[in-house]
């Protein structure tokens, strides 16, 4: 998932602009309640995309949450 998608879909469901989220920010102090972030898990779960809450609960950052999904994400197929 690209910084700018996921930096996106935090800020819609926290319901702030997505230009307030810095990297490092932390998101439980921008507003993100664990509903929002077991929320936002489903969702990429739903997507394929297996990852814990408790992952994203350890690093509440735009970059820790980057690390974990980008950890979690299925590699891409290779071209055959």
């Amino acid at each position: 998932m690209q910084l700018e998608q996921l930096r996106e879909e935090i800020a819609a469901t926290i319901g702030i602009s997505a230009a307030e989220i810095t990297e490092d920010a932390n998101l439980v102090d921008l507003g993100l309640d664990s509903l929002g972030a077991m929320r936002l898990a489903t969702a990429w779960n739903r997507r394929g995309i297996p990852l814990k809450f408790g992952d994203l609960i350890a690093a509440p950052t735009l970059s820790g949450w980057k690390a974990v999904l980008d950890a979690a994400a299925p590699a891409p197929e290779a071209a055959s």
